[in-house]
């Protein structure tokens, strides 16, 4: 069974246009990066992102972590992790929920 947190770009009902954030990262510049997977992990919800330059690599990517909520309008709001713990069990939740996907696809 698919894992419904994950965004499946070869989708032809999914318009990957609405899976695209920009972000202004600490280092400086903004970046694009693709909503892999919104997901819960204990009471919060998470977000993994996907830096768009790497996405359509084969190379290994780099996965982003926020906190996900949204706004009274619905608009989604990403917030740092700061705590180490937290960052863990955010991390090891979306490598389950990615190992799951994945094993789902035959991969």
């Amino acid at each position: 069974m698919p894992n419904e947190n994950f965004f499946d770009p070869s989708d032809e009902n999914i318009d990957a246009g609405d899976y695209i954030v920009t972000l202004t990262l600490e280092e400086g510049g903004d970046t694009d990066f693709i909503i892999s997977a919104i997901f819960p992990c204990g009471d919060l919800d998470y977000v993994a992102l996907i830096p768009q330059e790497q996405a359509e690599s084969d190379e290994p990517v780099d996965i982003y972590l926020y906190r996900y909520t949204e706004d009274e309008n619905g608009e989604p709001v990403f917030g740092n992790i700061e705590d180490d713990a937290e960052y863990e069990r955010a991390a090891a939740e979306f490598d389950r929920l990615a190992t799951e996907y994945q094993n789902s696809q035959g991969q």
